[in-house]
C-alpha cells in the first residue's frame, strides 16, 4: 500500500511539473525561448540519460528505494522552485 501511494504521488508530482511549471515560469516574466527550453532540460538533460542506467539503478536500490528517492528529488525540486525569482535559474532545477 506503502508503494502504490508513492508512485500515485509520484504521478502528481510529475503531472504537477508538466502541466503548471510553464505557467509559473511565465508568470516570473520567461520568454517564448525558455518555455520551450524547460521540456528540452527536462528529456535531454534529466529523463534520457536516467533511462540508460535505469535498470542498473533499480537492480542496486530497488524498486521502493528508487520510489523513495524520486519523493526526495520531487520534494527538493518544488523547493528550488519555490524561492527562484530569476526564471532562467529553472534550468539547473530541471536536471534533477
Amino acid at each position: 500500500l506503502a508503494y502504490q501511494l508513492g508512485v500515485f504521488i509520484n504521478g502528481v508530482g510529475s503531472g504537477i511539473t508538466w502541466f503548471f511549471l510553464i505557467w509559473f515560469v511565465s508568470s516570473l516574466g520567461a520568454n517564448n525561448f525558455l518555455c520551450g527550453m524547460i521540456p528540452y532540460m527536462q528529456c535531454f538533460a534529466g529523463e534520457l540519460p536516467i533511462m540508460f542506467y535505469s535498470g542498473w539503478i533499480i537492480e542496486k536500490l530497488g524498486h521502493f528505494n528508487i520510489n523513495s528517492l524520486s519523493l526526495l528529488f520531487y520534494a527538493i525540486r518544488f523547493l528550488c522552485y519555490s524561492y527562484l525569482q530569476n526564471p532562467w535559474l529553472v534550468l539547473p532545477v530541471e536536471i534533477t
